[in-house]
């Protein structure tokens, strides 16, 4: 079960599960502060610069045919067509 001090204290506040640290508890004013500086995802998308202005060059070539096997190298069965 997750576990934070009961006691108010200054800054950020560590929970931890079993000794490990998992997760951190801070103000509703640092994290109105932390995201309020960060632009919505509509907004960081929008700003993706314009990929109509790159130049790239592909090949034509039909793509090569590549077999994949699992990672036991035993080759998978296929069902009759």
């Amino acid at each position: 079960m997750p576990r934070c001090s009961g006691q108010q204290a200054d800054g950020p506040q560590v929970v931890t599960i079993h000794g490990e640290e998992v997760a951190v508890v801070v103000s509703i004013e640092e994290y109105r502060r932390l995201t309020d500086e960060l632009p919505s995802f509509k907004d960081f998308l929008l700003a993706a610069p314009d990929l109509e202005a790159l130049e790239i060059d592909r090949s034509r070539e039909r793509a090569r045919v590549v077999e994949l096997t699992p990672p036991g190298g035993d080759t998978p069965r296929r069902p009759d067509r």
